[in-house]
């Protein structure tokens, strides 16, 4: 596992030729109803190798993070702004990506085919093309800031953060450990 934001970014980064390939899965809908012994299959997304590589890949970088509140960060306005305006998602800081892969493959498990509608739509190729940018350390965008202040799966430092990008980081929710002072 590669524990540098970097090399997490690059991680991520790598997906993009294979998503804009002409060839590319991510999967296909199966089980429309056929009967088979008597019961009933009811539709799920059967997901590609590729598909499963890039949900594999999210959590092994640690994108997909426990101290992000999804359910709510997915009601806001950012998330909003982030997952329909291409031109916000290419001005996203680090977190803002990892919360964004968070809801994504979470919500995966509660709506199916949630992640392939993701897909189609070319948010997971937008994140994808924005890793690229900010290990690339594109400064016009906020690569090199927020590259160098971000640790795994921490949170930015903020003064960074509002040098890097005109919009705050993605709230990230966190509890006390029992025990510890808060």
């Amino acid at each position: 596992m590669t524990s540098s934001l970097l090399g997490r970014l690059e991680g991520l980064a790598a997906f993009v030729p294979r998503f804009e390939a002409a060839n590319c899965s991510f999967g296909e809908w199966s089980g429309d109803g056929e009967v088979i012994d008597g019961v009933v299959t009811m539709p799920y997304y059967s997901y590609s190798a590729l598909a499963d590589a890039f949900v594999t890949c999210a959590n092994d970088l640690n994108w997909v993070r426990e101290d992000c509140d999804w359910p709510t960060w997915s009601r806001t306005p950012e998330a909003a702004q982030l997952r329909d305006d291409p031109a916000a998602l290419a001005q996203a800081t680090p977190d803002q990506l990892a919360c964004l892969l968070t809801t994504v493959i979470r919500k995966d498990r509660y709506c199916e085919g949630e992640l392939a509608a993701a897909f189609d739509t070319g948010l997971l190729t937008g994140i994808c093309r924005r890793a690229a940018q900010l290990a690339a350390g594109d400064v016009a965008n906020g690569g090199a800031a927020a590259a160098h202040s971000t640790s795994q799966g921490g949170a930015t430092d903020p003064a960074s953060a509002t040098e890097a990008s005109p919009r705050p980081p993605a709230t990230i929710i966190t509890t006390p450990t029992p025990g510890t002072p808060k």
